[in-house]
């Protein structure tokens, strides 16, 4: 219900990649998701050879995201761009710009099994580079350099109770062994251990 998934919190990765003979295409995020909301970062890698000329692109972002379900969920997300380096290279040199605005949206379903889930998702990137300049001379491209496309995400999530749980098992076996393993039949030497106290590794 309602109240449950928002308790719930998640550590989620998702990928997506596209290789074709002059295209190459990377997307991989990572974040957190906290009472349904998740923050995270993006990488966007971009390669194209076309007409003579080498494009390559570099984007990291912030990634924003609300999630909505429990065992079975749908995440909407959006990113606000950090940095980015676009790079073109033809017969007239090399030619660079980090002058970049972007819109970016996401859609992902999952499926909680418990131990983990299995995302699957789709993602909108529309990307817009311009003032690119000579860096060895005071030339300037004219036109801007745009990529918009969707593409396809796979990705594995974690829900973050499941980690208290082994957390909490790991702490009770460790003060288990604490209470029984130290023997001895020197009696100077079971007075020091006896004192030895195993409060660090109390439950919080």
């Amino acid at each position: 219900n309602f109240k449950n998934y928002r308790k719930k919190h998640r550590l989620r990765i998702v990928s997506g990649d596209y290789k074709a003979e002059n295209e190459n295409i990377s997307n991989n995020s990572i974040y957190f998701i906290y009472s349904g909301w998740g923050l995270g970062v993006n990488s966007f890698k971009y390669a194209l050879i076309s007409s003579g000329n080498d494009y390559s692109i570099k984007n990291n972002s912030l990634e924003v995201s609300y999630t909505f379900g429990d065992k079975i969920t749908f995440t909407l997300s959006t990113n606000i761009i950090s940095s980015g380096e676009a790079v073109i290279k033809n017969s007239d040199g090399e030619f660079l710009s980090s002058n970049v605005s972007a819109n970016s949206y996401s859609g992902i379903f999952g499926i909680d099994f418990v131990i983990f889930e299995i995302l699957l998702g789709i993602r909108e990137e529309n990307i817009v580079y311009k003032n690119f300049y000579n860096k060895n001379s005071l030339d300037t491209l004219d036109s801007d350099f745009q990529i918009s496309g969707k593409q396809f995400q796979i990705g594995i999530g974690r829900s973050f109770w499941i980690m208290r749980i082994l957390i909490f098992i790991f702490i009770q076996m460790t003060v288990i062994s604490c209470d029984s393993s130290y023997t001895s039949n020197d009696s100077e030497m079971n007075n020091s251990i006896n004192s030895y106290s195993c409060s660090d590794y109390s439950e919080d």
